[in-house]
């Protein structure tokens, strides 16, 4: 079963919106970086380098789901790095 892309569209600008308010706007990895919350799952997605991937899809994967469901329990990823002792 495919799933309408808009439908996925729409599910992340709400992810998004959850993460904010629960962690605020900015996401900080252990590099030293800052990313948006959109920006933090294209890395998750596509890896490291992926803003400069010029193959990316248009929509997001099916599999943003997961990743979003994962990060909403509190599973964040190695890479994004503790601020003032909490996650991103």
């Amino acid at each position: 079963m495919s799933w309408d892309p808009s439908y996925r569209v729409e599910a992340v600008m709400r992810f998004i919106d959850r993460m904010t308010e629960k962690h605020g706007p900015i996401v900080h990895d252990v590099e030293g970086g800052t990313l948006d919350w959109g920006q933090a799952l294209c890395r998750d997605l596509y890896g490291h380098d992926w803003s400069t991937n010029p193959s990316l899809p248009d929509e997001p994967p099916f599999s943003v789901h997961a990743v979003m469901a994962r990060w909403t329990d509190g599973d964040l990823p190695g890479w994004m790095a503790a601020k003032d002792g909490e996650m991103a």
